[in-house]
Formats: structure tokens, sequence, C-alpha cells
């Protein structure tokens, strides 16, 4: 583990405790909080130089990349300090002249990236890791490749994203709108908690109650924010009207309209 793993960690569990999105329920779930990224940070760190390395991107920006085992994969783990206002992150990233496809956004990788305003993420990305971008306070816009059109069935061509982890735009505060696209099963608790600036939460695709975790949002987000789904299925969508309290949710949204 690199002195650089360990002072992000150290960076982003002062930002967890501060804000106290991991206290609750019970006063060991900090503790487990803190094992599980230890070990996740253990695994990325104490690869060998082969398996981790920096890489440019189109843009001039550098990204740590950890390759996931077995795959030609990448994990981005880290950015490099910069103060970046916009960042795009690309499909792909070179090194020893070998391409790898970015598949994953790792632990706290933009965590605190205070100067971020801009981010796109390829759609070739399936997971947004735990505190991915928390505490990124300018952060106004999320968005993926400049091809992506929104269409009546949502963005095409489609991203791969099938998963946000907890925490992951905790203190997002400029965040107004969030799209979840189709594929998406899971959303992690307290993903945008904090995100006091948020009006609308568009889904695309069916309504999935399992993976989401009730308190992925604020109380505040489920009673005033709008939640639409393109998926016409009225019966789920009260379901989950019940289940999170939101005052306003409706089905069968077809088209974003600007408010």
């Amino acid at each position: 583990m690199t002195y650089e793993h360990i002072k992000y960690v150290k960076k982003f569990f002062c930002y967890l405790e501060k804000n106290a999105y991991l206290c609750r329920r019970n006063k060991c779930i900090m503790h487990k909080a803190f094992l599980f990224v230890i070990m996740a940070v253990m695994l990325c760190g104490g690869l060998s130089a082969q398996e981790s390395f920096w890489a440019v991107t189109p843009t001039g920006d550098t990204l740590m990349c950890c390759i996931i085992e077995g795959t030609e994969e990448v994990s981005v783990s880290q950015y490099g300090g910069a103060q970046y206002e916009s960042l795009a992150i690309p499909e792909r990233v070179s090194h020893e002249g070998r391409e790898y496809r970015v598949t994953e956004l790792g632990l706290a990788a933009f965590a605190e990236c205070a100067t971020l305003r801009w981010v796109s993420i390829p759609t070739s990305v399936t997971w947004i890791g735990r505190g991915a971008f928390a505490g990124c306070t300018r952060l106004a816009e999320v968005s993926t490749v400049d091809d992506v059109l929104i269409t009546k069935d949502g963005p095409q061509p489609e991203p791969m994203l099938t998963g946000i982890g907890p925490a992951a735009f905790a203190g997002c505060n400029m965040l107004r709108d969030i799209y979840i696209p189709a594929r998406v099963t899971s959303i992690g608790y307290h993903a945008f908690m904090g995100c006091t600036g948020l009006k609308r939460v568009f889904f695309w695709g069916k309504v999935f109650m399992q993976e989401l975790d009730q308190q992925a949002f604020d109380r505040q987000h489920y009673e005033s924010a709008r939640f639409y789904f393109s998926d016409n299925d009225k019966r789920a969508v009260k379901a989950f009207k019940r289940r999170t309290g939101a005052r306003h949710a409706e089905a069968g949204i077809t088209a974003i309209i600007e408010i």
C-alpha cells in the first residue's frame, strides 16, 4: 500500500466521518466500512507495477488505473491531483503498447475534487464505486460521451452502467438533474446524500425496487424533488412512493421537459 493510497483513504474517511454518511443503525458500521476499504485499497495498492499505471487522457489529464485481474479492463482509482474544472474520462487507456477498457470508477477515485464542475463518463463504465465523487461540491453536471443521444427510449447507445455505490455522489450539492440509465439495478445507501440542489431524477427503464436503497436519496429529496420513470408501470411507481415516501413520482415519461 503506497503513501498516496493511505493519504486518500484517510482523506475519504475524514470526509465521511465529518458528515456522518455511514454512522447509522449501529456503532460498528464505520469499523466494518473501514475494514472493507482497507481490504480494497490493499488489493489495488498491493498490485505489481505492471498491474497499475498512470494513464494520460487525450485532454492531458492523468488517471491512476488498476488492471482488473484476468481482463483487459481497468478501474480508475485516482486522479492526478490537478485542479480540474472539467474531466472527460476516456473509454480506453493505453499502457506499454496495450489498450485497456475503462469499466469501473473505483473507491473515492475523485473524492473532494472541489474544483470539478463537469465530468464525462464513457458508456463502457459499469460501476461507479463507493464515494467516487463524494465531496465534489461544485460538480454540476455528469454526462456521457458526446455521441450519446437522449431519445424517447433513453440514452442511445445505452450506457453499460449497472450500479452506483454507496455515497458515490454524496455532498455534490450543485447537481440539479440525475439520469439513471436503464441497466442500473443497484443504487447504494447515501449515494446522493447531501445533494441539496437536486430537483429531478430520471429513471430510464423498469422501476426496480429490491436494490434501490431507501436511503439512497435524502428525505428532503423524497419531499421536494420529482422522480420520473420511462416505464409505464404505474403500480410499481405507486409502490416506489409508498416505500420511499416520495411525494412526486410519475410513470411513462418518455421525454425530458425543461422546467
